[in-house]
């Protein structure tokens, strides 16, 4: 199967849900010490700590990055960490941690206060991580190196204050923001498993947190049977979904939001659970 014909079964397969064009997304930065980017193009995000949204990315070799004083970071996974209510020494586990961006994004924005929890199933992803939060000077988190959805052995019912999954997916958010590795990959079957896998992840971070925890899941595509029917099948409704571009917002319990491809964000999911 051709790249035209996947996008033309991808786009068929959403729906209404998106009928759009493929967007161009602006490069989104994290900068944790206060610099100032307005110099180099980029202009404050008003409602997302610490983050900058410009039209052009910084050379690979600019001073910023160099001296790790920001980072890439998507205006929609800062969404998802935004959604988590936390407070100091919270146990917080990343099931699906890798890249560890929203890891990262977390302990700076509660002061490097929590109790951080990071699992991948990669373990060459798992040590880049390491790298990262040493590169930031950020307390290492406890490490896991296993399939997600087999961490109820490894941690008892109820230990964790807040689970967020940013499942494994087919990745429609990226193929709509011009990503044709992403597109290469993309296939119906391949949600189908994807979606199976999600469920079990979902099952197991319902397991290990506490009853009034916190579970926030996301993915980075748009279909329903990687989303809300993923989350039904693990017995966890959502009761109301909203279609729209990203913007500040705050998600109670069984609520979630679709974030559509826009210049600001890829297409995404993000649900609340407790």
């Amino acid at each position: 199967m051709d790249n035209q014909t996947r996008l033309a079964k991808l786009r068929a397969s959403l729906g209404g849900i998106y009928s759009g064009e493929i967007m161009s997304v602006a490069p989104v930065l994290c900068a944790p010490y206060d610099d100032d980017l307005s110099a180099f193009g980029f202009q404050r995000v008003t409602w997302a700590p610490y983050t900058w949204i410009g039209s052009q990315k910084l050379p690979k070799d600019h001073e910023l990055l160099q001296q790790s004083r920001v980072f890439s970071i998507g205006l929609a996974s800062v969404l998802a960490c935004l959604q988590l209510e936390l407070q100091p020494r919270d146990k917080v586990l990343d099931m699906c941690a890798a890249p560890g961006i929203k890891s990262l994004y977390l302990q700076l924005l509660h002061n490097k206060s929590l109790d951080l929890y990071v699992n991948d199933v990669s373990h060459d992803r798992l040590l880049r991580l390491r790298t990262l939060f040493e590169r930031f000077n950020l307390p290492l988190p406890t490490f896991t190196n296993q399939p997600g959805q087999s961490l109820h052995h490894v941690y008892e019912e109820g230990y964790f204050d807040a689970v967020i999954i940013d499942a494994p997916c087919s990745g429609e958010g990226n193929v709509l923001a011009g990503d044709d590795a992403a597109l290469a990959t993309w296939s119906p079957a391949k949600v189908r498993r994807l979606a199976d896998l999600q469920r079990k992840l979902i099952k197991t971070g319902m397991l290990v947190v506490s009853p009034k925890g916190q579970l926030i899941y996301a993915t980075c595509t748009l279909n329903t049977t990687e989303n809300e029917q993923a989350l039904r099948r693990a017995k966890c409704d959502i009761e109301s979904v909203n279609n729209q571009p990203i913007q500040q917002m705050k998600l109670e319990p069984k609520q979630a939001v679709r974030i559509v491809p826009s210049e600001q964000s890829i297409g995404f999911f993000v649900g609340k659970l407790q």
